[in-house]
């Protein structure tokens, strides 16, 4: 993947998962009024967390929010290439293996995400995600990397849930966020259902560690429903590729 793309596969990713936690924000924001409208010792810091998340939903929204209520919507593939790339020196990982002429991209997105309204420092996400095997790299985000003939290689990576989804050692301080975004990028020099699996993992045992939530690409609960749902998308999508490398 070039640095083009990998820059808007991450801003896609994270404007997925932005949305959902500006949403859960506004909804524990109502609440608060609705008991009692007073300020809260982390109010400001929410508030820088999450500036500039209006813009984001009303862009992807064409419908008016009426009492700060915000539509969650499903953002495809297509909407995680349409944004602006985010300049960096680092280069993208390599693209691995060539893959067969007409097998299509696929995104797998998990969420890892508290749902009351709390906020997780830097560090401790960070924490979580080393805790799991993951290591900080391009893009200035974390990865499960795996050594291939063609160089070591992403088979999945962590960003911040909140823009720009950066995770920079020497800002942790600054950041508090409702959680992490795992994701994985297909086709790979790697099986997919078992990057998966390693992936769902790992998102398990961070969810644990924060006492947080797993949610799929739409925000939702990932039930055991969802997840053998997408096994066999990726089944499926194994069987495709098999099909066209033979007609190579």
């Amino acid at each position: 993947m070039d640095e083009l793309r990998w820059t808007l596969l991450i801003a896609g990713v994270v404007v997925i998962a932005a949305i959902y936690g500006y949403t859960r924000w506004q909804e524990s924001r109502r609440g608060t009024r609705k008991s009692r409208r007073r300020a809260l010792a982390g109010d400001d810091e929410v508030e820088r967390a999450l500036s500039g998340l209006d813009d984001v939903v009303a862009e992807r929204d064409p419908l008016e929010p009426a009492d700060d209520d915000f539509e969650i919507i499903r953002i495809t593939r297509d909407d995680a290439l349409a944004g602006e790339p985010r300049p960096s020196p680092e280069p993208a990982p390599p693209a691995g293996s060539e893959s067969p002429p007409g097998l299509q991209e696929k995104l797998i997105v998990i969420n890892v995400a508290a749902t009351d309204g709390r906020l997780f420092s830097g560090r401790t996400l960070v924490q979580a995600l080393e805790a799991v095997g993951m290591r900080y790299g391009e893009r200035a985000i974390y990865h499960r990397a795996l050594e291939t003939r063609q160089g070591r290689v992403a088979m999945f990576s962590a960003a911040n849930i909140l823009q720009p989804g950066t995770l920079e050692p020497e800002r942790l301080d600054e950041i508090n966020s409702p959680g992490v975004a795992l994701f994985m990028q297909l086709p790979g020099p790697f099986d997919g259902l078992s990057a998966f699996e390693q992936m769902l993992e790992a998102g398990r045992r961070i969810a644990e560690q924060l006492d947080a939530k797993l949610l799929d690409e739409r925000r939702c609960s990932l039930t055991n429903q969802a997840i053998e749902h997408i096994r066999e998308e990726l089944r499926e999508y194994r069987r495709i590729a098999h099909l066209l490398a033979k007609k190579v």
